[in-house]
């Protein structure tokens, strides 16, 4: 017997009466009709409990009201952001040694994909899609030549660990 919820519940006698005339177990339409009250009960409990993270998280931003929970003067937080610039005064210097023909892939790639511009090749696949590259983008790689994703348009590199290899 196959019915949807809405007629279960609305004409829950006359499929029981159903049932037993086509000598089924009537006890199948209480299971079904318990098992919706369960999934209805389930529903209304998800429902609360999201209006209650939702109250508690309103909470707890008025709690911090804005602010950092770990304030810009900490000696960590001013350790990393003197790493990061001299990480991006590195990544300036080196992409000016780029080649223009490869530094025009490179300043679109990074422009569209952000941090997310280039991938390893991790065995013959592309790092950042998981797709596999065709033996002659492995050579040309190898070559030193630019090669992009066919499929992510990433630009892909060989790791240093693998390049030795």
């Amino acid at each position: 017997m196959s019915v949807g919820t809405q007629r279960l519940r609305d004409d829950a006698d006359r499929l029981r009466a159903g049932a037993i005339a086509k000598r089924e177990d009537p006890k199948v339409v209480d299971a079904a009709l318990e098992a919706d009250a369960a999934r209805r009960a389930l529903s209304q409990r998800v429902d609360t409990l999201r209006t209650e993270r939702k109250r508690l998280s309103a909470e707890v931003g008025a709690l911090l009201g804005g602010k950092p929970v770990v304030p810009a003067t900490d000696p960590k937080v001013l350790a990393l952001k003197a790493e990061s610039q001299k990480v991006a005064t590195e990544m300036e210097g080196l992409e000016k040694e780029l080649a223009a023909d490869v530094r025009e892939k490179y300043e679109r790639v990074v422009k569209h994909k952000g941090a997310d511009g280039m991938a390893p090749v991790e065995g013959q696949s592309c790092g950042g899609c998981f797709q596999q590259i065709t033996g002659n983008m492995l050579s040309d790689l190898m070559l030193g030549r630019v090669v992009m994703c066919r499929s992510c348009g990433r630009l892909l590199y060989v790791p240093e660990s693998s390049a030795s290899a």
